[in-house]
């Protein structure tokens, strides 16, 4: 009896050392998830002004895409501008790739209901003269 107690004890102690190892996975799964981003902007067809003050920074929040046609898209997925009120949440902050030929009446439409949303900061999508988007 005792043999097996001690067989058994040192199954026990095995897969105690295995709890660090199993945390620190999760740790990493999680860090991965919540910075994943995704959207792939390359997949939204949107050509972006040219800016000299651009600077590469990655906008938290909400990702909006105003295409050439005045479609706007969140995420990946068509939206109309009433229905951004109901679609923000409790979110503060957004994000807007503008295609460059678009009215700019629509980007101004998207900003006014983002802020009527009670979003507090809008961010205007933008690229460096000379870089080739795609």
């Amino acid at each position: 009896m005792s043999a097996l107690r001690r067989s058994h004890g040192a199954r026990i102690q095995r897969l105690s050392d295995l709890t660090p190892l199993v945390d620190v996975a999760l740790v990493l799964v999680v860090f991965f998830l919540l910075n994943y981003q995704a959207v792939d902007d390359a997949a939204i067809p949107v050509e972006l002004p040219a800016a000299l003050s651009a600077e590469p920074v990655r906008a938290p929040g909400l990702q909006f895409a105003v295409l050439e046609d005045g479609t706007v898209l969140l995420g990946e997925r068509p939206i109309a501008l009433a229905a951004i009120g109901d679609a923000v949440g409790d979110a503060t902050t957004a994000a807007i790739r503008a295609d460059r030929r678009v009215d700019y009446g629509r980007v101004v439409a998207v900003q006014d209901a983002l802020r009527s949303a009670g979003v507090e900061r809008i961010y205007s999508a933008t690229r460096e003269p000379g870089v080739e988007q795609w």
